[in-house]
């Protein structure tokens, strides 16, 4: 696949912050998030460390926000952010930051994910979401269309989204796929002035297939 289909864009700069960046709380939603129910706390009360525990806790809060996990460093929290899971559920302790290993991130994610009933992306889910790709794109060829049907599919089913590049990979796949069978159908049922006439169309209209294939249309 080329670059160019890799950078493909399929989703908005406030779309794309929306379902793939970092919760930036305000005071009301850091309490909404962040006040766990009591099978919640526990999930981070069986971590080792204080650490770990607080960690977990932010995992929860971003889960229940945006359905998503984030592997970030501490300079990379909020510190109201912090200082409320620390107030709220630690407030005798003193905390040391300390690194977070990716196994114990992973062990987190898991545990965080099947609490809720959600199951972490894997290769497997790939041929699923390209199966549902081709029965989406039957009604809008569009990239951002197809993406939201996309993300919109993957929450119906509890299946945590792919990263971004991921899923431009799969949006790229699919309509590139869908073209050439187009392109493949017009080339068996138009005659030569028809697909002059259809060529000189799109270039009339202002899509000129060359451009973006490389090749023509017809």
């Amino acid at each position: 696949m080329s670059s160019h289909n890799k950078q493909l864009t399929i989703l908005s700069e406030a779309e794309k912050a929306a379902f793939y960046e970092l919760p930036d709380f305000n005071e009301e939603q850091r309490l909404e998030h962040f006040t766990l129910t009591d099978d919640e706390l526990q999930i981070a009360l069986k971590r080792q460390t204080l650490s770990a525990r607080v960690h977990c806790i932010l995992q929860i809060g971003y889960f229940k926000a945006v359905n998503l996990f984030f592997n970030v460093r501490w300079n990379e929290v909020d510190p109201d952010d912090l200082h409320f899971i620390l107030q709220q559920y630690f407030p005798e302790e003193s905390f040391q930051e300390q690194t977070i290993t990716s196994y114990e991130y992973y062990t987190q994610c898991n545990a965080i994910a099947h609490f809720f009933g959600y199951r972490v992306w894997d290769q497997d889910h790939q041929s699923l979401l390209n199966t549902h790709a081709m029965s989406v794109i039957q009604r809008d060829i569009q990239p951002q269309f197809v993406a939201l049907e996309l993300l919109s599919y993957l929450k119906n089913e509890k299946i945590i989204r792919p990263r971004y590049t991921t899923l431009q990979t799969i949006v790229s796949s699919v309509i590139n796929d869908e073209r050439k069978r187009l392109t493949t159908i017009l080339h068996e049922l138009l005659t030569s002035e028809e697909k002059s006439a259809l060529q000189a169309l799109l270039i009339e209209e202002g899509v000129p297939w060359k451009n973006r294939q490389n090749r023509p249309l017809l």
